[in-house]
């Protein structure tokens, strides 16, 4: 089923490139803080170096999806998951800890 935007429902993989793209920037974004920030509202399924491939079943998730993209801050983000990086808080506090844990643990690593 078409999403709208070139979004269909089901797995949807998103470049660096179009993130950057939304963000209306040439600087070049952290991409695993973005996909540590990204996990607290999306079902992740997999990430590579410049890419995230995420489940979105519905119209809302997809505007909710870009809504949370577009409120991404690279400096707080950033700073954010290099502090998470150091300690083991986030399993408990971090809201996309349980649905994307796996995904959590490999950037971590």
């Amino acid at each position: 089923m078409d999403l709208g935007y070139g979004f269909t429902s089901g797995t949807n993989r998103i470049s660096k490139q179009k993130v950057c793209y939304w963000l209306h920037t040439d600087n070049d974004i952290s991409w695993n803080s973005f996909v540590w920030y990204i996990a607290d509202y999306c079902d992740i399924e997999d990430f590579g170096e410049d890419w995230i491939s995420i489940r979105l079943v519905s119209a809302k998730q997809r505007e909710f999806f870009y809504k949370k993209v577009m409120e991404y801050s690279e400096e707080i983000c950033a700073s954010n998951f290099e502090i998470d990086r150091e300690n083991e808080l986030w399993k408990d506090h971090k809201k996309g800890a349980d649905r994307n844990r796996n995904i959590l643990l490999r950037l971590i690593k």
